[in-house]
């Protein structure tokens, strides 16, 4: 409710786009007095990305298409009023949205040729439509980002078009026949039909629906609208397909019989060419027979001849074979008497090497025996000199050991005298030794006990030390939940507490990898109210209205990839309830200069910035972008009625103004400023946990401070058991320090001791002289074995040189008697000998090659022969095998010969009677036999496919009963509800044999219904009102995104016009979606700005 004359119901005047088209030039659009901005203006007064649906239309830009030479529109996200005199070119603006999203010509109900939508004396037109992409349902955002950018261009000349797509930076991302189809999936992914009259109802359509819709019209107008028309020609469709599929069958029977005769006929005539075959068969076995035994018998006669040569040259090998024999028997007579002459040379040469052998052993021996005494001589050598020096020693000890002794015996007296006194002072050191070890003990003990209550103590102390560390451990949870809750306190501005309900989801987004920047939010975490609004909760709820809750909710992200991170983060934690927004922003690290555009203010006349404290730059750049926090006041509704009602009063970059009591205040540029009233929030929506905080606030203090009495308490009972425990340590380190110096004075009295007694032990310690001597002995000793060891050296090499000389002489009578045997005949039997058996030996080589040519010969002949035998062998098997015939019987070759002509003249016969030789037959056999299976399993799968389309037919058929029958429930239902808020009920009959649409209407009379009359009994706003729920009930089932309608109200009268609008208004404010109405007369609304678009010269 507003406070000046121009108020309006449920908030329209915020949801309504103000522009004005009518301008002094073709195509210009200029806003008309009383909007909220100019065209010039930054920013237009969107409403938060994150809110708008995917899929509505932003902008459309038209050059030279129909009457418009130019024109640009600009589209709010929900009621669009476009209006204008007859002639201005209202409609083509919903014939550019058809023919721009990529529909044919015929789809825009008047005209069929793409050339007639371009302008008169143009040679083409252009298309350019924005469709925003945002949200979580957007369209491949990756590429187009969060717009896109439909275009079309129309040739004349060609009568064709050329499809453009582009991203939201204006780059070409398909042409052609792609972007052709890119559009279709795009309108698809959208739920866009151009052709339903649902998303856009045509000029035409609209009139009929409106005035002269009968039954069988409204039929049409909803199978359309609810896709049961697509449903109805996809059921036809298959019914086709199913009719194709039948006489595809019959076709495949009747030439699967052609095949069949043909078959049987061919059949016929191959069993016929079989039987003749068979006779021939028969024939040429009986011929083989006789040619069989003939082969056989031939090669019988080629064995028979090669094995006569072969016993030939076998009978010549016997013969040479025997003169081998006895030419080596003379031989073998010869190389005997041979070795019997070599045996006795060698034996004279055997002996005469034994007797070398042992001359060299002796020499050799002789040698050994000579080097050994050298090295016993060059040690006896050495020995000598050593037992010359010992002996040198052992006169300058024995004159030691004279002198040494005379000392002795006079020193004897005084070591005496010194040992009496050493004893004396042991005896006195042992008392002392005694003395103190007696009280090292008894101070231990007392060490002991002191140790006992000092433990004592430490165990009493323990439990209170633990207590206090427990005590101190639960305070240090205390202080971080106190911190905890101070923080949480210290937050108490945020708007709403938007971070603690974040709190999970907050954690998962700071252990998240996947992000390229971090994600900013929840926005209201990062605001603090701050002054007033701190402390007054009313002006903390207008200042949280203001921004919005869906608002403060949301999250920024800097790139697509971040924002599909975090929708998955919001799949996890929002279950059941609606998630938070997110927005793409780009992260600048620094806040904008706002010095410009912000508002100045004063005490008197805050801004909302003043009341808002923001702790990120990016949050802070966003909330001023979208939100105007700089160009909004704070001021009480009397203040802001003088500030607004004069433009001369308003403050430099004041856009709006809201008040404690929840008004909004938009200043006047012509006439009167505007405001209306905004909704309050739900009591104890904002600062509800202030109170529980500040009493746990309260009792962890308390808790706290009862923390510090107990530690307090404690501690002084320590320090009274810490003091008796110090002074017990101190009495214990006394007895200690006394323990050590006591057991330093006996270290001292142990080595004093110790020094008596090694004076002790020198004075009782002798003289080293008789080791002296028995070092003298030992080496007398090892000089005594040293000379006997060379005495034996020399004896062994005396007898090793007797050894050789015996040795040598044995050697020269054998080599005398050697010469003597060489002068006898030996030499001259070995040579005769020699040359008897070279010549056998010649005779014997002439022999082995004469019987090696032979064999040579044999080898080829046995090979042979073995071969004949087995061809001769292998012939008769076969023979006797495949005949009854016995080898015996002769072969007639002339009667052979005359019974295969008979056969050849047989085959020429048949094969002229038959037109074709067997092989042809049989081919073409087997190929119609290939034919008709392969026709044989096509009618099959036919058959089969037959059967799958009839029972998916019969399927689709109850689906599309199932779905007609629930869609037509649904929409009634929708129908109803919209029916009652004007008390009426209304009721929706499909007669889907008859193609009509029959609407019975009844008056609401408290709570019983009236007298239910047709649709053509109703007056014309009943009537209007009627069809207008049927249009919403629709619209709710079918959800498109946005929804156009054009001259709706051209019949309707003044009254029943307003009325309509009145409903068509009231239910577009509460959805989501976006309305596109063309009338060519001006709202009825008080105060409704509209789009005009003016005709004018040229235009």
């Amino acid at each position: 409710m507003a406070t000046d004359g121009r108020s309006y119901s449920g908030g329209a005047r915020k949801r309504l786009k103000v522009l004005d088209l009518t301008a002094d030039r073709p195509g210009d659009v200029s806003l008309k007095p009383g909007g909220l901005s100019g065209l010039a203006r930054e920013r237009l007064d969107w409403q938060a990305q994150q809110d708008q649906r995917s899929g509505i239309l932003r902008e459309i830009d038209l050059t030279n298409f129909m009457n418009h030479a130019s024109l640009h529109l600009v589209l709010q996200s929900r009621i669009n009023l476009i209006s204008g005199r007859n002639g201005a070119g209202k409609s083509s603006v919903l014939q550019a949205i058809v023919l721009g999203l990529g529909a044919q010509a015929k789809d825009t109900k008047r005209s069929s040729h793409l050339a007639s939508f371009i302008r008169n004396d143009c040679t083409k037109a252009e298309i350019r439509i924005r469709m925003w992409n945002g949200g979580l349902n957007a369209y491949r955002p990756e590429v187009y980002g969060q717009t896109i950018l439909f275009e079309r261009v129309i040739y004349r000349q060609s009568s064709g078009s050329t499809h453009i797509l582009k991203d939201h930076r204006g780059q070409v991302v398909h042409t052609g026949k792609v972007a052709d189809e890119e559009k279709r999936r795009i309108c698809e992914h959208f739920s866009i039909q151009l052709n339903n009259p649902i998303a856009i109802l045509q000029q035409e359509e609209a009139k009929v629906f409106f005035h002269n819709a009968d039954n069988k019209m409204l039929y049409d107008f909803f199978v359309r609208a609810t896709l049961l028309k697509a449903l109805q020609d996809m059921y036809q469709n298959a019914n086709s397909e199913l009719l194709a599929c039948d006489t595809t069958l019959t076709e495949k029977r009747q030439d699967l019989s052609k095949v069949g005769a043909e078959k049987n006929d061919l059949a016929e005539k191959c069993q016929r060419m079989k039987k003749v075959d068979c006779e021939i068969k028969q024939m040429e076995a009986q011929l083989r027979e006789e040619c069989l035994w003939g082969y056989a018998q031939s090669k019988a006669q080629e064995a028979a001849d090669i094995r006569e040569k072969t016993q030939k040259l076998e009978e010549k090998l016997k013969r040479e074979n025997a003169s081998l024999n006895e030419l080596l028997k003379s031989k073998d007579r010869l190389e005997d008497e041979k070795k019997i002459l070599e045996e006795s040379h060698k034996m004279s040469e055997a002996e005469i090497r034994a007797i070398t052998m042992e001359y060299q052993m002796a020499r050799e021996d002789n040698e050994n025996a000579q080097s050994k005494l050298e090295v016993a001589l060059v040690d006896l050598q050495t020995k000598e000199s050593a037992l010359a020096a010992l002996r040198d020693q052992e006169k300058t000890l024995s004159n030691d050991i004279r002198s040494k002794r005379t000392m002795h015996e006079k020193r004897n007296e005084q070591r005496d005298r010194e040992k009496k006194e050493a004893d004396q002072a042991l005896n006195r050191i042992e008392g002392e030794i005694k003395r103190k070890n007696r009280l090292i003990q008894e101070r231990g003990r007392t060490r002991d006990d002191l140790g006992k209550e000092i433990e004592d103590l430490s165990v009493e102390m323990n439990p209170k030390n633990a207590e206090i560390d427990q005590i101190l451990q639960q305070k240090q949870i205390l202080m971080e939940e106190l911190n905890k809750r101070k923080r949480t306190n210290a937050n108490v501005s945020n708007l709403k507490r938007f971070g603690f309900e974040f709190e999970d989801l907050i954690q998962d987004i700071n252990r998240c990898k996947d992000f390229k920047e971090k994600p900013i939010g929840p926005i209201g975490r990062h605001i603090k109210l701050v002054g007033k609004a701190a402390k007054d909760k009313n002006l903390a709820d207008l200042l949280e209205t203001e921004l919005g809750k869906g608002f403060l909710r949301g999250f920024l992200v800097a790139s697509w990839e971040d924002s599909k991170a975090l929708s998955a983060l919001f799949e996890r934690h929002f279950h059941r309830r609606r998630p938070p927004s997110i927005i793409i922003w780009k992260f600048r690290g620094q806040k904008d200069n706002i010095e410009h555009g912000k508002v100045q203010t004063n005490p008197e006349m805050p801004g909302m910035l003043d009341y808002l404290e923001f702790d990120h730059p990016d949050v802070f750049n966003y909330v001023v972008d979208y939100k105007r926090v700089e160009s909004t006041i704070v001021v009480d509704q009397v203040q802001a009625q003088k500030l607004f009602s004069q433009v001369k009063n308003v403050p430099k970059n004041a856009e709006s103004a809201i008040s404690p009591d929840f008004y909004r205040f938009i200043p006047a540029t012509k006439g009167n400023y505007a405001s209306y009233f905004m909704e309050r929030p739900r009591r104890g929506a904002i600062n509800c946990l202030t109170a529980d905080t500040q009493s746990d606030l309260a009792n962890l203090s308390t808790e706290l401070k009862e923390c510090d009495v107990i530690v307090k308490e404690l501690k002084s009972a320590l320090i009274a058991l810490s003091l008796k425990k110090k002074s017990l340590e101190a009495r214990r380190d006394d007895n200690i320090e006394t323990i050590h110096q006591l057991n330093k004075e006996l270290g001292n009295l142990k080595q004093d001791m110790t020094k008596i007694n090694l004076n002790r032990a020198n004075l009782e310690q002798g003289d080293n002289l008789p080791e002296m001597e028995e070092r003298l002995t030992n080496l007398r000793q090892e000089i005594k074995k040293t000379e006997a060891s060379v005495k034996e050296l020399k004896q062994r090499k005396t007898k090793s040189t007797l050894i050789e000389k015996k040795t040598k002489g044995l050697l020269d009578k054998q080599t005398e008697r050697m010469n003597e045997a060489s002068k006898c005949n030996l030499e001259s039997k070995l040579s005769d000998i020699n040359d008897e058996i070279g010549r056998q030996d010649a005779v014997i080589r002439k022999i082995q090659t004469a019987m090696n040519s032979i064999r040579a010969e044999l080898k080829p002949l046995n090979s042979s022969l073995l071969e004949a035998e087995a061809r001769y062998e292998t012939a008769k098997t076969q023979a006797r095998n495949q005949s009854k015939k016995d080898v015996s019987e002769p072969v007639d070759k002339a009667k052979l010969m005359a019974r295969q002509k008979e056969l050849a003249a047989t085959r020429k016969e048949l094969e002229s009677q038959l037109q074709m030789t067997p092989v042809e037959l049989a081919s073409k056999l087997e190929k119609i036999r290939n034919t008709f299976n392969t026709l044989a399993k096509q009618l099959k799968e036919v058959e089969m496919s037959y059967k799958k389309i009839k029972a998916m037919q019969e399927n689709r058929k109850n689906v599309y009963r199932s779905i007609r029958l629930s869609l037509i429930r649904s929409v009634q239902t929708l129908f109803i509800i919209h029916m009652k808020q004007h008390n009426l009920i209304g009721d929706l009959e499909l007669d889907n044999t008859n193609k009509t649409l029959n609407i019975k209407v009844s008056h609401l009379k408290g709570s019983e219904a009236g007298e239910a009359l047709p649709l053509s009994s109703l007056s014309g706003g009943e009537r209007s009102k009627t069809l207008v729920c049927l249009m919403i009930a629709s619209w709710e089932y079918m959800a498109p995104p946005f929804r156009c309608l054009d001259e709706w109200d051209v019949y309707l009268d003044e009254r029943s016009r307003s009325s309509i609008e009145e409903v068509l208004f009231e239910y577009a404010q509460s959805q989501d979606y976006q309305y596109i109405l063309i009338s060519p007369q001006g709202s009825t609304l008080k105060g409704a700005n509209i789009i005009e678009i003016g005709k004018s010269h040229g235009q």
